[in-house]
């Protein structure tokens, strides 16, 4: 009998992105997930490594499958001992990019839960000033992987409208 294949990492998914069940720090479940799409392009490498190693989508808990977005390193922390911007509940998708910037000017040089290769990175591409963004691609990139503008004020998954 073949040995079972070794579990992928949900933040180095290189296919669109499957959901992981897991309990939050209140025991309650939450999927959990990259927003990085491989088919999206034109993303700068801070973009991308951000959407694969940092930034996790995540569904709130009771609130009819609204999501936010929370640095992976920190979420376990109490909210005191995480640096500012350590999430962020976008209203719609168009609003994520809105949040990657402030996530990325507030929390990302600064927390130092984040591994130190990916704040070094960040910050010798930030001085290169080869960090052209790309807004339009973060709402794209959502949409792939099934998040949606909601009826109501948030974003929703629905793994079912998934590319």
């Amino acid at each position: 009998m073949a040995a079972p294949a070794p579990v992928q990492s949900i933040l180095h998914v290189q296919q669109p992105p499957r959901h992981l069940a897991a309990r939050d720090v209140n025991e309650e479940e939450v999927l959990m997930f990259s927003l990085h799409h491989p088919s999206v392009v034109n993303f700068n490498p801070v973009e991308i490594l951000v959407q694969r190693e940092v930034l996790e989508v995540y569904t709130i808990p009771k609130s009819k499958n609204i999501v936010g977005f929370r640095c992976h390193f920190c979420k376990h922390q109490s909210r005191e001992n995480r640096p500012k911007v350590s999430n962020f509940v976008p209203h719609s998708t168009s609003g994520i990019y809105r949040g990657y910037c402030r996530f990325q000017q507030k929390h990302l040089i600064r927390c130092t839960r984040i591994p130190l290769d990916i704040r070094e990175t960040v910050a010798r591409h930030k001085a290169m000033g080869s960090l052209r963004n790309n807004e339009a691609g973060w709402g794209e990139s959502a949409r792939r992987i099934g998040l949606r503008d909601s009826p109501i004020k948030g974003i929703i998954y629905c793994p079912e409208l998934a590319a």
